[in-house]
């Protein structure tokens, strides 16, 4: 990721295919919201809303505050069969 997002990365498409998401330089798991859970908007003008159901093919990844110590920091998502 070449700008890191603050705690949420949306992946259109990958919602309930991924089994493990790591951070490739250290091996950090990453946790992920599960499909068509409900979301409070958290950019700025978003705050107070009521909760939005996300759609069921979009993966939510939860990711740490603070960007990683890599350069460039790389997700590596394990896809399920």
């Amino acid at each position: 990721l070449y700008n890191w997002p603050y705690r949420h990365l949306y992946v259109k498409g990958l919602g309930g295919k991924v089994a493990y998401a790591q951070l490739l330089d250290d091996a950090s798991e990453i946790t992920w919201l599960p499909p068509g859970r409900q979301v409070r908007g958290e950019g700025e003008g978003l705050r107070g809303l009521d909760p939005v159901a996300m759609p069921d093919d979009l993966l939510i990844l939860e990711l740490p505050v603070a960007k990683p110590g890599a350069v460039i920091p790389v997700i590596e998502l394990f896809l399920k069969d």
